[in-house]
């Protein structure tokens, strides 16, 4: 039976597996400290930058596009993290269902969830991590948290139990990536680094005569072509909401924009917003020759826009003007 008809409410979720999730969390309240989860990549001989706001992770951008070589720049955040990490953890299968449905109900590309298709997606996430230089994870920085400690993370849970899961297991799932050694040589940012992406717009366009944009913003592609003449830029659109995704029983728009991207993307800087997607056109990007980039949210900052807690949190009410 798909996802949407029986795991599309809270009460789907055993009141035992909340209480599994929880006791697990609060046997390690040390990854609501950024110090402590910085120090696990670092032990795990991984570099970190975890600064979102600062120049330095926009240089190994710089890089691969003066190199004109593939690069995959990603972000796990509360919705990747359900679909990384589904079945992982034991005694929660329910919850996993039920964050799994939620994460994809609330973007305008979803489609009809099954069984298959949830773990074709974990799959193609797993991939799309195996394939990025560069992956942005939660719990990184002091200037954005969404928990004050554990007991705000119990509460949480009784109000967004998808939100709020979501973002303890993208501290802790990546964690146990890097332990197990499969992020060996990668490079671990904040999952907030569309901060200094957004930020340095124009030394990345010196490096880029062609920028691409997976997005559902045209009007933020208009205001790019304005500002930087020199450049070309070309948009594939993304987030054409279905009357009723729920009788979608694949998602095709996937496969719509794999045909629109260029055969050739050596020296390109292709910059994706596309919600739990973007992971995926980032790697297929990497693939024929891109630099890809997933900034999420920071085309809605370019748009002028606060869409997100952190972006209060960082920038009050306020959006610097950024094109």
């Amino acid at each position: 039976m798909p996802f949407l008809e029986t795991y599309s409410t809270i009460d789907s979720v055993p009141p035992a597996e909340l209480e599994s999730f929880w006791n697990w969390a609060a046997a390690h309240p040390e990854y609501l400290n950024p110090d402590h989860v910085r120090r696990r990549y670092r032990r795990a001989g991984l570099r970190v930058i975890a600064d979102p706001f600062g120049s330095k992770v926009v240089r190994p951008i710089v890089r691969a596009l003066r190199r004109k070589t593939p690069f995959s720049a990603i972000r796990i955040g509360d919705g990747e993290a359900g679909i990384l990490s589904y079945g992982a953890y034991r005694g929660t299968p329910n919850l996993d269902r039920h964050a799994l449905t939620a994460t994809t109900t609330i973007f305008d590309d979803s489609f009809r969830l099954t069984e298959t298709w949830a773990l074709i997606l974990r799959d193609l996430m797993m991939a799309s991590v195996q394939s990025a230089d560069l992956i942005g994870c939660r719990g990184m920085s002091r200037r954005v948290q969404y928990f004050s400690g554990i007991n705000d993370l119990k509460s949480r849970v009784g109000r967004d139990i998808r939100g709020a899961v979501g973002i303890y297991r993208a501290v802790d799932y990546p964690l146990r990536l890097a332990r197990d050694g499969i992020l060996r040589g990668k490079i671990i940012g904040s999952a907030h680094l569309y901060f200094s992406v957004v930020n340095n717009l124009s030394r990345l366009f010196r490096f880029a005569k062609n920028i691409l944009c997976i997005s559902p913003e045209p009007s933020v592609i208009d205001k790019m072509r304005t500002a930087y003449p020199g450049n070309r830029f070309h948009h594939i659109p993304v987030g054409r909401k279905c009357p009723d995704f729920s009788q979608r029983p694949e998602p095709s728009y996937i496969n719509e924009v794999e045909t629109m991207l260029p055969s050739d993307l050596h020296g390109w800087l292709c910059l994706v917003g596309a919600g739990i997607w973007a992971e995926i056109y980032c790697t297929w990007i990497k693939r024929r020759g891109g630099a890809a980039v997933d900034i999420g949210s920071g085309f809605d900052l370019l748009a002028g826009r606060i869409a997100r807690p952190a972006h209060r949190e960082v920038l009050g009410a306020e959006v610097p003007d950024y094109l």
